[in-house]
């Protein structure tokens, strides 16, 4: 069930995410979560829905899992980016130089 696929290249080694992608649970529905439908309360950080935490405050002025108090301004929306490795490493010849940088300086 993970949605995360490990590469065997050095280039590949971060899980690759899509938007579509479980990213958690939602604690009061137990649907996935995903990158474009994620809220959090900004006093404790954990994340739900948006429909469903609405609903929630409006019946309980707490958060689900923690019970800090919590109202609608509280909620904010996250914005969740796909990670690019290919951004941060060009080449493999980047990836065999930082390599050697650790061996040199760490072992």
């Amino acid at each position: 069930m993970s949605s995360l696929r490990f590469f065997s290249s050095p280039k590949k080694c971060f899980s690759a995410i899509s938007s579509s992608s479980p990213i958690g649970q939602c604690i009061i529905c137990y649907s996935p979560l995903t990158q474009s439908n994620t809220y959090a309360i900004t006093k404790c950080g954990h994340t739900f829905h948006k429909r469903c935490i609405m609903r929630w405050l409006k019946v309980s002025e707490n958060c689900p899992t923690c019970r800090v108090d919590a109202v609608k301004y509280d909620i904010i929306k996250l914005y969740i980016q796909e990670l690019n490795f290919d951004d941060t490493f060009a080449t493999n010849e980047s990836v065999k130089k930082v390599i050697a940088f650790f061996n040199v300086f760490y072992f």
